[in-house]
């Protein structure tokens, strides 16, 4: 597919083969002494969550999901996600375009049931867009297997440099024939619709991650009931058997007159729902249960399993007078810190996304990229520190340094882009390229804080230079 998507917009929806040998990634080691990324962090979470995933240089996620299909079988989902970072693009006309591979096998005993190998072609038409590290690219397709027990493998292949990763998946696709009060895992959807008869496709766009971002729209959960259990299901949200979120609902029949299942579809209220790594449960009146792994992320990039993490990335935006709070924080209060936060900073209450988040971890993404200091990630630096809380600075003037006899200073003002004038200073004090804001500067920085966070919640002034709207460009 072609397209000129927005930073925040679907390259690429398509395509899923099956299965996966091998990989498994190891904890993050801190190598550098700047600590672990984010990236690191976030593949060793979804490792432990036991899907497949890459490296910092490759950082596909992937995995499969069983659904049943028509007469005795199963469809099975084959999923991965990337960003476009994480592909080698080349010009191809007035586009930019890269490829990678899919290859997916199930075995069954001694024997290899099915096989697939898919060549994925991405197309870009801005050359910034092949630098994103959103999750923009998706694979998707379904693979039909009879009823009974499957290593599935699957392996993502980044063609132009090789790199790739694998793991095997185990599978049971049971007699969907015979009795058995059958229902899906609770599923993450980007998009979702119910099914009309077994023979089709499930038309969902699943996530690869089994992740919902607080800055972008809620993902649905869909849940497939294939036998006549019960009239209705009991979806949650636990975290270490903590109780996070539940809701009741009725599976609804499909409305043809072939053989379908009823489906339950809804919404993640992820304002409600504290940040980290959580367990997703449907469960029938009968006692029928299923589970999978829900990741709640701060964002498409930013997603963290434990709550300190969570934590360390939000104290930009966090009060200072309620930090120790945040950090100490049990379950449920977790959950009360959040729900009070998305509330006080959440810039249109009308849309189920929060735009500050979503202009925060822009502005973290970019401060990584850009003020990164020897053994300091970019956005723990003075500098990018200041970026993330007030974005790009209207001037940048240079000051000392060389014959000059003073050290290196780096002056930022902001005259046109913020309601009041503000200027910082930093200086290389060790002339070792560790730019630290100067005192003064700090205040001034710690002021303009807190007066910009009042004027924007009374709604006095709404920083939009960093806001875009989100463009999916549909399915290929």
């Amino acid at each position: 597919m072609i397209g000129g998507p927005t930073r925040r917009s679907v390259a690429l929806v398509a395509a899923a083969g099956l299965g996966a040998a091998c990989s498994s990634t190891p904890p993050p080691e801190d190598i550098d002494g700047g600590g672990v990324s984010h990236v690191e962090q976030a593949l060793a979470d979804y490792n432990r969550m036991g899907f497949l995933t890459g490296t910092p240089d490759f950082p596909v996620i992937g995995r499969v999901v069983t659904f049943r299909g028509p007469h005795d079988s199963a469809y099975v989902a084959v999923l991965a996600s990337m960003s476009p970072r994480a592909l080698r693009f080349a010009r191809e006309g007035a586009l930019f375009a890269a490829s990678y591979q899919v290859l997916a096998t199930a075995v069954s005993g001694a024997d290899a049931v099915r096989r697939m190998n898919r060549r994925e072609i991405v197309r870009l038409e801005d050359f910034a867009e092949t630098a994103s590290d959103d999750e923009r690219i998706f694979f998707q397709r379904f693979m039909t297997l009879p009823s009974g027990s499957y290593e599935i493998t699957l392996a993502v292949r980044e063609l132009a440099s090789r790199d790739q990763a694998s793991r095997t998946f185990h599978v049971e696709v049971p007699p969907f024939g015979e009795p058995g009060g059958r229902i899906t895992d609770p599923i993450v959807a980007l998009h979702a619709v119910a099914r009309q008869a077994y023979r089709q496709h499930p038309p969902a766009i699943i996530s690869p991650r089994s992740t919902a971002a607080a800055s972008r729209e809620p993902p649905f959960l869909l849940v497939e009931v294939y036998d006549e259990v019960s009239d209705t299901l009991t979806l949650k949200v636990t975290d270490e058997g903590s109780l996070l979120w539940e809701q009741v609902l009725v599976p609804e029949a499909a409305a043809g007159p072939e053989a379908a299942p009823r489906t339950v579809l809804t919404t993640l209220p992820v304002s409600r729902i504290p940040p980290g790594l959580a367990e997703l449960t449907v469960t029938t009146e009968d006692g029928v249960e299923t589970r999978s792994p829900l990741l709640l992320a701060l964002d498409d990039v930013w997603a963290f399993a434990d709550w300190s993490d969570v934590v360390e990335h939000l104290a930009y935006a966090i009060h200072s007078d309620s930090l120790d709070r945040w950090v100490d924080a049990d379950l449920p209060d977790r959950a009360r810190l959040w729900a009070a936060f998305w509330d006080n900073t959440d810039l249109d209450p009308a849309t189920p996304r929060n735009e500050f988040l979503g202009r925060y971890f822009d502005r973290m993404s970019r401060a990584e990229d850009r003020y990164g200091e020897p053994g300091v990630p970019g956005w723990r630096t003075d500098r990018g520190r200041t970026y993330v809380q007030l974005g790009e600075a209207d001037s940048e003037i240079v000051l000392g340094g060389g014959d000059t006899g003073q050290s290196y200073q780096i002056e930022w003002r902001y005259d046109e882009s913020l309601p009041f004038q503000v200027v910082l200073r930093y200086v290389d004090v060790n002339d070792f390229g560790v730019f630290r804001i100067d005192q003064r500067s700090w205040l001034v920085l710690r002021d303009a804080n807190r007066r910009l966070a009042e004027m924007e919640r009374s709604g006095e002034w709404v920083d939009t230079r960093d806001m875009e709207e989100d463009e999916d460009e549909g399915i290929g």
